[in-house]
C-alpha cells in the first residue's frame, strides 16, 4: 500500500498537497503540528513524507532554542531520517529559493519544494525518489 503523511500547520495547505498526493497514494494522512505527526508516526509507517519546514513551536520545551521557525522543521526531518532511514521525506517551505541553499545546508540531500508548487512538481519529485513505475 503507498501511504504519506503530509505535516502543515496550514490548512489549506494539508488540504492541497493531499488532494496531489491522494492522486497516486492509497492512503495519505494529514497532521498540523509536530506533536500530532509524532502521534501518527506511533502507529503507522508511510512510504514518503511531505513536511513544511515553517512550523509552529508546538513542543513548549523547545520554544527558546530556535531563532528561526524552519528550524523546527529541519530538526523534524532529522529525526525523522534517524527513525524512518528507508522513508523518503520531502520538505516544503515558504523560503525564498535562492535562500534555500543556506537553509538546507545540513540536508543537502533532502528533496524541497517552494511553495507555492505546481501539482505537476511534486508528482515529478515523487517518480524521481521511488521510480517511474512505483508511482504512476
Amino acid at each position: 500500500m503507498r501511504t504519506a503523511l503530509v505535516v502543515d500547520d496550514n490548512a489549506d495547505t494539508r488540504d492541497a498537497v493531499s488532494g496531489i498526493l491522494s492522486r497516486v497514494c492509497e492512503d495519505v494522512w494529514v497532521a498540523e503540528s509536530l506533536k500530532e505527526a509524532f502521534k501518527i508516526l506511533d502507529i503507522q509507517q508511510f512510504d514518503v513524507i511531505v513536511c513544511d519546514l515553517h512550523l509552529p513551536f508546538a513542543l513548549d520545551r523547545d520554544v527558546y532554542h530556535y531563532q528561526y521557525s524552519y528550524e523546527v522543521g529541519l530538526r523534524m526531518i532529522k529525526e525523522l531520517e534517524e527513525v524512518y532511514p528507508d522513508t523518503p521525506i520531502i520538505a516544503m517551505t515558504a523560503t525564498m529559493p535562492w535562500d534555500l541553499p543556506k537553509v538546507m545546508k545540513d540536508l543537502p540531500h533532502i528533496p524541497t519544494l517552494s511553495k507555492p508548487f505546481a501539482p505537476q512538481a511534486l508528482l515529478s519529485l515523487l517518480q524521481e525518489l521511488q521510480g517511474k513505475s512505483a508511482w504512476i
